[in-house]
């Protein structure tokens, strides 16, 4: 489609394509009065034979309302303060401190939570750890027997040892040889650790 050409004295001028506030003319409209661009009217300046409306009364009391304002009102509580200097000079107490007002909160001298919570999680953990403990050594730890069991192992060391004993005695009255002297004292020792454990497992 064609489009018209423009005029030549309809050309772009500043400020032109900027968005426009309410009220606020143009750059078109900048040369204009107020009241023929838009804007809101204005009332008209008054003139020097315009004369004040005169003679306007009320029935209004304002004696009596401002009696009943005052009666119906609740009294201000005056604030505290000291005279700290001899020319009169005051302090308020509150805004400075000297009113110990957090003994009259609700939660005054109670624990704070937070400090609870890390009470309780300090026990858990001493509890678990104490667990923990618990657990590790009784891994380690010796478990007991039966009656009936320590009367057969006692009943067996003395069966080995009757036997090894038997064998002690059959060694040759000459030892002359390395292998017969350590032979000697390997079943010597073995004699003393099972009179040993006799011992130990009679005496429980």
């Amino acid at each position: 489609a064609d489009h018209p050409k423009p005029k030549p004295t309809e050309f772009l001028k500043k400020h032109e394509k900027e968005p426009r506030l309410n009220g606020r003319p143009g750059p078109e409209e900048a040369h204009l009065p107020h009241h023929e661009c838009g804007g809101r009217h204005k009332p008209p300046v008054p003139t020097a034979d315009d004369r004040p409306v005169l003679g306007m009364k009320t029935n209004k009391d304002f004696i009596h309302q401002n009696a009943v304002e005052n009666i119906m009102s609740v009294p201000k509580k005056p604030q505290k303060a000291q005279v700290d200097t001899k020319h009169g000079d005051k302090q308020y107490i509150q805004p400075a401190g000297l009113e110990p007002v957090h003994i009259h909160r609700k939660d005054y001298g109670q624990v704070p939570e937070y400090l609870e919570k890390r009470k309780a999680e300090i026990a858990q953990a001493q509890e678990e750890y104490n667990r923990y403990v618990a657990e590790h050594f009784s891994k380690g730890q010796m478990t007991g027997i039966s009656e009936e069991d320590r009367r057969a192992l006692v009943c067996g060391l003395k069966a080995n040892w009757d036997e090894l004993n038997k064998e002690y005695q059959m060694l040759s009255v000459m030892i002359d040889t390395v292998p017969k002297k350590l032979r000697k004292e390997r079943m010597e020792n073995e004699l003393k650790q099972l009179e040993k454990d006799i011992d130990l497992l009679e005496a429980h």
